[in-house]
């Protein structure tokens, strides 16, 4: 199991379109199950109301004391000599999660403004065309996963079962379209992204200016990628608000049983302040996995937020207004595969601001520390 961004996933996968025979005419369906139960010592109720209580900070994974069905997803793809097309569908406490970029409700502790996006639980459809007589060009168009950043919306794609902050605060999808070619078949691509916005939430569009991406993806030699992505647009309803995003990221398959990965992002964006001065702010993962033998692997991950600038805007994460500050974590995660696809995560997470404003206590106070237990069931076929 190797952690890919999106974009690696992208061009391997139209590679690999362009040399399928022309009588593959193949139909798939998959499935994917994702429940967790968690503990965390700083859990807190709803500022008003009741809910269930939650931490702060996270996206797909807040939830205290319950066991949560998170998503359950049904996928269906169908690829000829040209074409590729998939579809899939998503419901789930996730999906609410996704759909309104973790926003928490005053009086439930849950994600809010779902119903207003038509293409909830959608969460992929994109048909992918890649000509016989240029092999090496794709085209993309539809609703797809974000190609900028390491992880992945799936948990079961990733080394961890929660989200860093760095992939919190990226966009999880778009709408739009990408142009890809194979420069350097299996070692160089390049592909442009057309995008409505960064992320792809239609109910929350703010303007009518299109974002754009680059992407340039690299594979220097086996077990060894990496990428350099790059994302801007106008991202609100004020003037020359402009946000851009510089990412780089890279995995090495070290031995068959070690594997690293790092990423780092910057990102800016114009006139975003209450004041109208602009907000940046920077983000680093470093991951590591060790897989001793085929059935378990344990992976530790570093991640470093810098948000002093207040970029990000944390606000919208946490109850307690917008904190300038900066944020490490450590995770470790303990996989075990059990049976025919289904896979068994056991994960301790620490988070520490420089702030004692933004994490709480259990009683509603405020911490510089956060604290989680989780242990995870992914299922997929």
């Amino acid at each position: 199991m190797r952690l890919l961004s999106l974009a690696s996933i992208f061009m391997f996968a139209n590679m690999a379109f362009a040399q399928q025979p022309a009588s593959d005419q193949s139909l798939k369906i998959n499935g994917y199950f994702d429940s967790y139960y968690q503990y965390s010592p700083q859990a807190h109720g709803p500022a008003t109301g009741t809910g269930a209580p939650y931490i702060e900070g996270r996206v797909f994974d807040n939830l205290h004391n319950q066991v949560v069905m998170n998503m359950v997803e049904l996928s269906v793809t169908k690829k000829t000599e040209e074409i590729f097309f998939r579809v899939d569908l998503a419901f789930g406490q996730q999906v609410d999660a996704m759909v309104t970029n973790g926003s928490i409700g005053s009086t439930t502790g849950q994600p809010v403004g779902a119903d207003a996006e038509p293409t909830r639980n959608i969460t992929q459809a994109y048909l992918s065309f890649t000509p016989k007589e240029m092999p090496r060009l794709n085209v993309t168009a539809g609703k797809f996963f974000a190609f900028i950043g390491l992880e992945s919306f799936k948990a079961k794609d990733n080394w961890q079962y929660s989200r860093s902050f760095s992939y919190n605060f990226n966009p999880y999808w778009h709408q739009g379209m990408s142009v890809r070619y194979a420069i350097i078949p299996d070692r160089f691509s390049a592909a442009l992204f057309f995008i409505n916005a960064s992320d792809g939430r239609l109910s929350q569009e703010a303007n009518r200016s299109p974002s754009t991406g680059v992407n340039l993806g690299f594979s220097p030699s086996e077990g060894w990628t990496a990428n350099y992505n790059y994302l801007g647009g106008a991202e609100t309803a004020t003037p020359n608000s402009r946000r851009e995003v510089h990412e780089v990221n890279t995995t090495y398959q070290i031995t068959p049983q070690l594997a690293v990965a790092l990423d780092y992002a910057h990102g800016t964006q114009k006139n975003v302040l209450a004041t109208g001065e602009d907000g940046s702010w920077w983000v680093a993962d470093a991951y590591l996995k060790y897989q001793p033998v085929s059935w378990y692997y344990i992976s530790p991950r570093y991640e470093y937020l810098d948000d002093s600038d207040q970029g990000v805007g944390l606000s919208s994460f946490s109850s307690a207004g917008g904190v300038k500050q900066k944020i490490q974590g450590l995770t470790v995660t303990n996989a075990f595969q059990m049976s025919n696809g289904l896979e068994l995560r056991l994960e301790y997470r620490n988070d520490r601001s420089d702030k004692d404003t933004y994490f709480k206590s259990a009683k509603g106070g405020t911490a510089k520390t956060q604290e989680s237990f989780t242990a995870a069931a992914l299922y997929g076929f």
